[in-house]
């Protein structure tokens, strides 16, 4: 029997949503506003292979680690880094794959195992803002670099205009006042089941997605 989605006592942002969201990975905002507000108890079924994604994502941090230990330098993986925004209550939440301090430098590294995009470069300036609202990194220099299997991607500087632009995404997905679903192609693959959402279309099914 599949179970309704439980709404949050508050809503909850992950990065990586919010990054798709304001990359425009997605046309269907309303999957991730839907996620921020309620835990999902029934996931729609997917054939993504996570097995081999996790091995190919452990291979590729563990190579970053090493070179980075060769370096003389000390890696921290798995770095949780949540915060808020200025005149929003609703925490934003991420996991940096490695960080890397070098005085007053520091290197944010995401490792991705498939195909390039968009929002593999927003997640990490996400994290970027994030760790400039940490004291212990407010004078620092924080540059964030993707990891893929084919090389390294330096992510640019933060704009002048990127909080405005993370506020306002943060809101759209924070609000009360839901958006419009979007059925179509984002749906196939959509964690939300058809008892959460009454416009998935027929037939059901994952699709496979490397990340």
């Amino acid at each position: 029997m599949e179970l309704a989605a439980t709404p949050r006592h508050e809503p909850f942002i992950w990065a990586t949503w919010l990054a798709k969201v304001m990359s425009g990975r997605v046309n269907c905002q309303w999957q991730y506003w839907f996620q921020s507000h309620h835990k999902l108890l029934s996931k729609q079924p997917s054939t993504f292979d996570s097995l081999n994604w996790k091995i190919g994502h452990t291979r590729l941090l563990t190579e970053l680690k090493q070179e980075v230990l060769a370096s003389g330098l000390q890696p921290r993986t798995e770095v949780s880094i949540k915060f808020e925004l200025p005149g929003l209550d609703t925490r934003i939440s991420g996991k940096a794959d490695c960080l890397v301090v070098d005085g007053s430098n520091v290197m944010l590294y995401d490792c991705k195992t498939g195909h390039p995009h968009d929002s593999d470069r927003a997640q990490v300036m996400i994290y970027m803002y994030g760790l400039a609202t940490l004291p212990q990194y407010a004078s620092s220099r924080i540059r964030g670099t993707v990891v893929y299997r084919d090389g390294w991607v330096a992510v640019p500087d933060l704009s002048e205009t990127f909080e405005s632009d993370l506020t306002f995404f943060a809101k759209l997905l924070s609000a009360y006042a839901e958006p419009q679903r979007e059925p179509g192609p984002d749906c196939a693959l959509c964690n939300i089941h058809a008892v959460d959402c009454p416009d998935r279309p027929e037939p059901l099914g994952g699709a496979p997605e490397r990340i």
